[in-house]
């Protein structure tokens, strides 16, 4: 049964964002001030709605930043669109932009974008399939988040590591990281971060023998993208609801999940969702 590898930011502005893109796109295009406050916005948005758009905002970045000479256009156009080339495989790509970014921020001492680069790169890893490397550069961006003063959603590539840690079963050590991830963003209330803990857990617990308690986190992520009206968010927790029934040969009840999670794909208008939704009823 097939899941798609997601890499989450955790910002809940994707929640209720929808109304405000349109706003947010002519202050980015119009307003060279705040370029990369409302790149940071449409980047959070855009990553799980448009890899498309994620690579139209990061070419024009990097196009502005050569153009204007600015140095910190042309770097986080770069980092926006490693996202893109991440997802769609052209890792090699994605760490040449990577290295450059990691360079610069780290002459600037911007350990926010700091993080950000490093995890990106532990991201380019993993879809290369080189999960220790990925987990070197968790643990870099994680230390850099360190060095951050202020409160910040920069530790994020710890809930990737434990993606990292149960690819390698290393079960016992992905489950005290995802527990201290829960933690912190249960504490600056990031449903989205929780909802992505919640799912690692469920992983862990089936890969343990620990089904039912891994049908219950799986339930609870579930709840939360219900209470945040999140409808993308809804069909990737309906459907991996409907991947943990599958295994535990409750057919009926697998059914009636894939189908809820094509509806909400469907409504949404998500091609390449649609595609994965008929692909697992085909297997089912």
């Amino acid at each position: 049964m097939r899941i798609i590898l997601i890499f989450l930011f955790l910002s809940n502005f994707a929640v209720f964002g929808q109304k405000l893109i349109p706003q947010i796109r002519r202050e980015f295009y119009s307003n060279p001030k705040e370029r990369i406050e409302n790149g940071i916005k449409l980047r959070d948005f855009y990553l799980d709605e448009s890899p498309d758009s994620i690579y139209n905002i990061g070419s024009f970045l990097i196009r502005e930043g050569i153009k204007s000479e600015q140095l910190s256009w042309l770097n986080f156009g770069k980092l926006i669109i490693s996202s893109y080339y991440n997802k769609k495989g052209k890792t090699e790509i994605s760490r040449e932009n990577l290295a450059a970014c990691i360079t610069y921020y780290e002459q600037k001492r911007d350990y926010e974008m700091l993080a950000d680069a490093q995890n990106l790169m532990g991201v380019a890893a993993m879809f290369d399939l080189h999960n220790k490397e990925a987990i070197n550069w968790f643990v870099k961006s994680l230390k850099s988040s360190d060095l951050i003063e202020e409160e910040n959603q920069s530790y994020m590539a710890q809930i990737n590591m434990v993606e990292a840690l149960i690819r390698l079963q290393e079960f016992d050590s992905a489950e005290k990281e995802v527990n201290s991830f829960l933690k912190k963003v249960d504490k600056q209330n990031l449903n989205k971060g929780k909802r992505r803990a919640y799912d690692m857990l469920a992983k862990i617990f089936f890969a343990t023998d620990r089904a039912e308690e891994g049908i219950s986190f799986y339930q609870k992520s579930l709840d939360l993208a219900y209470k945040n009206g999140d409808k993308l968010g809804l069909s990737f927790a309906v459907n991996n609801i409907a991947i943990a029934y599958f295994e535990l040969g409750d057919l009926e009840k697998t059914y009636e999940s894939f189908s809820k999670s094509l509806k909400l794909r469907k409504e949404i208008n998500n091609p390449n969702l649609i595609c994965e939704s008929y692909f697992n009823l085909g297997e089912y």
